[in-house]
Formats: C-alpha cells, structure tokens, sequence
C-alpha cells in the first residue's frame, strides 16, 4: 500500500508541477526530467516490494494481461459500480474512457485554449489509470472481487471528475453550434446519463454501507474469537488477512505473547465482547440452511428462535468421517432483514488442508451433537478451476 500510495503522490503533483511550470521555459527540461526519475524510483520501488512478496511483476503485465486489465478496470468503475460485479464495474470504467477521449480530441481541435485551461482535468483522468493499474499489478492474482474494495475508489475518483469535467466542458463549447434536433438528442443522452450515474452511485454508497457494517459486526466476532483461549478458525484467519493465513496466525501469536491489542492486561473489554459471541445448544425449533460451497469451504446459516441472539454450534460431516465444529456466527445483511435475530447467524467453514474433497463428494451438517441436518444437506462437492 506504501508504494501505491507513493505513485499517487508522484503522479499528481508531478504531473500538475510540471503543467504549471511550463510556461517558464527555463529550467523545463530539468523539471521533467526530474519528474521522470522520481516516476523510474517509485516503480523500482513498486517493483521490489512485489519481489519481496514473492510476487511477479512480469507474471502479472505479460502472463496474464487480460486479468491485469480487467482488474484495472473494476477499480476505474468503482465509484459508479460498488454494488455490481467486477466485470461490469469494468465495462464502467472503460466506458468512461469514451467520453473523455472524444472531448479531449474535440476540444484540441476546436478550442485550443480551453483545452489548455482543462489540462489539469486531464491529468486527474490520466492518474486515475495510472493508480488503478499500479493497483493491478499488485493486486490482480488476487481474488477479482477485491478490486471493488472501497480504499481503492480514491484514484477512480480522480479519474471520473477528468470525465465529466472535459464532457462537460465539450458539450458546452459546441452546444451554440448545433441544430435543434441535435440539442434535444444531446439532452436526452445526458439527462439519461445523469440518471443512471446519480442512481449508481446511490446504489453503491448504500451497498457501501452495508458491506462496511457487515464488515464492522464480523470484526466484532473476530474479536472476541482471538480473546480466547483456543486457536482461531481459519475462515477468521482469512477473514483477517485472506492472502495469508499462516501470515496472520503468526501476528497473532506475536500480539498474544506481547500482550498488545486485545490481549493486552489492560484490555477489559474482552469478556464483554465475547459474551454476545457465546455459542447454545440448538433446540428443537432450530432452523438452518447449507448454502453450498466448494472444495475449499462451506457456508450457509443456523439459528434457533428460542434463543434469537444466541449462536448455534453444528458439526461438519463428509460421509462418516467428522471435517469439524463450526459456530454461527458471522454477520450477514439477509439473516439480519429477514428477522433472524441480529443477523449474527451465518457460518463459514474451511475444509482442513489435509482434507481430499473432491467434485461429487457430499458434505453433510448437522446441529451440533445430533444428527439433525440443515435443510439443502448433504450437498454434493462443486470444485472451482
């Protein structure tokens, strides 16, 4: 993040120093020329800091460059398309780049000099690609969901005000000079797509919302999963820190054996926080679902309503052999609206590593100590390329 952070700096002021200084002819070169070396040691830097995580750079720009570009797109649409798929934040993201390249082209032909005027726009638009890529270059191996992560939205959001600034600004300068029919087709197109960027990013400040609350109770249970005394699971370790789990054990022991953080002597708020987080034995009204899952985990819920806040435990089962126990209680929006206490009734489990599911293999769960399944249990094995 440090090196990302570092590239935004670099390519905004430099950039915008350079626009405003160029003017001034003496010492220009030297300006740009500094500029440029300063862009080389980000990059250098950018690149070693992948090294070190054992990641690839070449891998990442020259094995998979559909990937790399796909992703740098999600991340270019994020601001406008939070609540939609990756794929489809990226058709956003690269249909802005329209938009902008006919303005930009128009208004160098017709209007020099406001073109000058907009020219730090151009250069919000233009950091808004260079971050999302430097971004996909560090990011793109990854699961492509987390492109639509909300930290990222920063620098598309940079590149989207170049958009409709310069669209804006294009549409002005040639409004005098059109015909009736083509105004009022020129109407029709922007109000339409004033609607749709207005509704989107509604739509995604309110998905925004809830995935950060979903985020900030499951933080609650992982919270008070590490202030006790027992292992953390591993779906709260990848929860933590997902492209490591090992990684974040590691952290946790050293958080333990140092007592900082949540296990920290002056710490006395652990007690409290696990409290709500104390697992019952389910009861006879006990309901539940098996979502699915694949080869690595599965999910779905449990709750029982004669104890509506309470997490229900159940056990995991492939054929005859017991994979583990697992608690209900994660956070999910849905549980929560449709009346199932305070939501906190979901449950992810990680098949151990040693563990040889297969496609077709049936995974059976049942409320703990009984041989009662969750309704859509057993379910077969759908293992993912």
């Amino acid at each position: 993040m440090f090196t990302e952070a570092a590239g935004e700096v670099l390519w905004i002021t430099g950039g915008l120093a350079i626009h405003l200084l160029s003017r001034q002819r003496t010492g220009h070169g030297r300006r740009l020329l500094a500029w440029a070396g300063a862009a080389c040691s980000i990059l250098a830097a950018y690149y070693w800091n992948l090294h070190w995580a054992r990641s690839s750079l070449a891998a990442a720009v020259f094995e998979s460059p559909g990937r790399l570009m796909a992703y740098a797109g999600a991340c270019l649409g994020l601001p406008f398309a939070y609540w939609l798929t990756p794929k489809w934040s990226a058709v956003v993201g690269y249909a802005g780049c329209v938009p902008l390249a006919l303005a930009a082209w128009w208004l160098h032909r017709s209007n020099r000099q406001l073109f000058r005027q907009l020219y730090p726009f151009l250069l919000f638009a233009a950091h808004g690609v260079l971050v999302c890529i430097l971004i996909a270059v560090g990011r793109s191996g990854g699961d492509p969901q987390s492109a639509l992560t909300s930290h990222y939205s920063f620098a598309p959001t940079l590149y989207w005000i170049g958009v409709l600034v310069l669209t804006a600004a294009a549409c002005s300068a040639a409004w005098a000079g059109l015909t009736p029919s083509a105004r009022a087709i020129g109407l029709a197109l922007v109000a339409t797509a004033e609607v749709f960027l207005v509704f989107s990013y509604g739509k995604g400040n309110v998905e925004g919302y809830r995935q950060a609350y979903t985020r900030s109770r499951n933080l609650q249970m992982a919270l008070a999963t590490l202030s006790s005394e027992s292992a953390p699971p591993r779906a709260v370790l990848r929860f933590l820190y997902s492209p490591d789990e090992q990684r974040a054990l590691s952290l946790v022991g050293e958080l333990r054996a140092w007592r900082l953080g949540p296990f920290s002597s002056h710490s006395t708020g652990g007690m409290a926080l696990a409290e709500p987080f104390s697992e019952t034995p389910a009861g006879p009204e006990a309901d539940g679902f098996l979502d699915g899952g694949d080869c690595i985990e599965t999910i779905g819920w449990a709750w029982d309503p004669s104890h509506p806040d309470e997490p229900v435990a159940l056990d995991v089962w492939s054929g005859e052999t017991l994979l583990g126990t697992v608690t209900a209680d994660w956070f999910r929006w849905d549980l929560l609206t449709s009346g199932k206490g305070r939501g906190q009734h979901a449950f992810r489990f990680l098949f151990p590593t040693q563990s040889t599911l297969r496609t077709g293999r049936l995974v059976n769960v049942t409320f703990a100590g009984t041989h009662r399944p969750l309704r859509g249990s057993p379910t077969a094995v759908l293992c993912r390329d």
